[in-house]
């Protein structure tokens, strides 16, 4: 065997060492167990995380939420040590964006849907940190809309991404519109390209 082809099998043999040893702990939430899809009786899902909204006010960003695909939102308070499930009183567990209130970190916002699915349930707010949940869905302006991305440029102030076009609010989700300075007329704020 040449000198080549030795070192070869040498530089190969340490890279599958190395890889071997390196090794991912799981410490994100974990399968919700029973709960799958109706066609796949008997699956667990946890979901495809789709946002991640991480608390500004702290230093070590101990604080995280994330929205999952078909697990709905999680929130650590360790850095990821351990999650807690915050969907109860959510009408489904599909969510697309998450956001917390820039003020005000127990504000958290939800959009239900996402990107990978094809409509929503609407937009939830909670003041208490994702304990309980209230819906903002005016005039149900976010049924069966897919909720991809919730962007909060200052407090009360909210901006929604959606399959249906961008939504905003000046009251905190109470109104949605695209009539400045009221924002309340419900239509989504109109997209000009430039000519």
């Amino acid at each position: 065997m040449n000198h080549s082809r030795l070192w070869t099998l040498v530089a190969f043999s340490l890279l599958g060492a190395a890889a071997a040893a390196q090794q991912w702990d799981q410490i994100g939430p974990k399968p919700i167990q029973g709960q799958g899809f109706s066609n796949l009786p008997g699956a667990s899902a946890a979901g495809i995380v789709t946002s991640i909204a991480i608390d500004p006010g702290g230093s070590t960003d101990r604080t995280i939420y994330i929205a999952t695909g078909a697990g709905g939102i999680w929130k650590t308070t360790n850095g990821g040590g351990s999650w807690s499930p915050k969907e109860k009183g959510m009408s489904e567990l599909t969510t697309g964006a998450v956001a917390l209130d820039p003020s005000n970190p127990s504000i958290v916002y939800a959009g239900l849907g996402g990107p990978w699915f094809i409509e929503g349930g609407g937009l939830y707010r909670s003041t208490d940190g994702g304990d309980h949940w209230s819906l903002r869905n005016p005039n149900s302006i976010f049924d069966g809309v897919s909720i991809n991305v919730i962007v909060l440029p200052s407090s009360g102030t909210v901006l929604v991404g959606t399959s249906s076009g961008l939504f905003k609010s000046v009251d905190s989700g109470k109104h949605f519109g695209a009539n400045a300075p009221k924002f309340d007329d419900g239509n989504p704020i109109p997209i000009h390209s430039p000519q």
